[in-house]
């Protein structure tokens, strides 16, 4: 385990496009999605007391929108709201919500594109649907058999690149712009900082909902967030959401990436946007990115605390806890990555101490995604 410690800023400065108001209209849209059920937050007393902790809560999006990962939240919103943009600029004088009726489907000419290790790609296909757009995906020739034929089973078109995440989202882009799609990435690597930020908008409703839940339940708010993270958009997402939420007051944010794809971790430690030196070999499939998202880091390097990385086994390892454990809770190595590292970090004294992970600490962990 390597981890790096950064001090907690006294700034509340976010992004443009980042404010209170802009997470709240993308949740009212989420709410107002037909299949919309919130998933559930679960309290893991067995756990956190194996862990030294006061309290452990384990938000389980496995079921989200039937689409099995909290992609669902960002890949849809960020569709319709391209779409309608793109249709305004042709003369389109309707609101986003008339994108869905049937008789009118002004989206209908329209081919929606995005490349995906395969749960951003499922989102996005169900945002193209709902809509009635054409959706081209295009996926890393490593990606799993089975996120493949979800994928095309929900009607896009899949076109396999021999190469990783990063070079597939370059040549997916590459070919929307030549042909006119509309290409939804969920980074803004090659500077498509208005999908990328539509995308996190929508992650935020995990918080929306997490929130609510544990007040319903009776539970105190948790001290420190144990978030997963990739190219950043989903730890990002959620920083920024808390800083509109709570402040300065916020829970201390530890994001946990695979030892192979750490370009969070190297970011943190260089004091810049850097790429991962590693070998981005990894079971954490959607975690073997090599470069962050710049706005994902403009918002981590001042709103998150602590990086660490975890290996592949760790994490196969805490997958199998949490399916024999109380309550059993099914998921994937990625997405018991945040867990994974948890778990490593309360091992480390020096490390528990630096993050303040004591007695008293109450912890909120994101299970990502189904088991494949």
């Amino acid at each position: 385990m390597w981890i790096h410690h950064q001090q907690k800023t006294a700034t509340t400065e976010l992004p443009a496009g980042f404010r209170a108001r802009d997470f709240g209209q993308a949740a009212d849209f989420i709410r107002a999605c037909p299949a919309y059920r919130p998933t559930p937050l679960h309290s893991a007393p067995d756990l956190a007391h194996a862990l030294g902790l006061d309290g452990l809560l384990l938000k389980d999006e496995s079921a989200r929108f039937g689409l099995r990962s909290f992609k669902g939240l960002g890949g849809p919103y960020a569709v319709v709201m391209l779409a309608w943009e793109a249709l305004r600029s042709n003369g389109f004088d309707g609101p986003p919500r008339a994108l869905f009726d049937p008789a009118m489907r002004p989206a209908a000419n329209l081919t929606i594109a995005c490349a995906s290790a395969g749960n951003h790609a499922q989102a996005v296909t169900a945002g193209a649907r709902l809509i009635g757009a054409a959706c081209r995906v295009f996926l890393p020739a490593h990606t799993e058999a089975s996120r493949v034929a979800a994928i095309r089973d929900k009607g896009a078109h899949i076109e396999t690149i021999d190469a990783r995440y990063d070079e597939t989202v370059a040549q997916a882009r590459e070919r929307a712009k030549a042909h006119d799609w509309i290409f939804v990435p969920d980074s803004n690597l090659l500077g498509d900082r208005e999908s990328a930020r539509r995308v996190m908008l929508g992650y935020g409703q995990i918080l929306e909902e997490s929130e609510a839940q544990w007040q319903s339940q009776g539970l105190a708010a948790p001290s420190h967030l144990v978030i997963q993270g990739g190219v950043g958009g989903l730890p990002g997402s959620l920083a920024a959401w808390s800083v509109c939420r709570w402040g300065r007051s916020r829970p201390t944010l530890i994001v946990v990436e695979p030892a192979e794809a750490d370009c969070l971790l190297t970011s943190a430690r260089a004091g810049e946007r850097r790429r991962s030196a590693g070998s981005l070999d990894t079971v954490l499939r959607g975690m073997d990115c090599a470069e962050p998202s710049p706005l994902a880091w403009e918002i981590l390097a001042r709103q998150a605390e602590h990086f660490l990385s975890v290996d592949d086994d760790s994490c196969r390892r805490m997958a199998r806890r949490l399916a024999e454990g109380q309550p059993s809770l099914a998921t994937s190595p990625t997405g018991t990555a945040g867990l994974a590292g948890l778990a490593k970090l309360v091992d480390d004294p020096a490390a528990r101490k630096a993050a303040n992970l004591d007695e008293h600490a109450r912890v909120l962990a994101i299970l990502t995604e189904a088991p494949a």
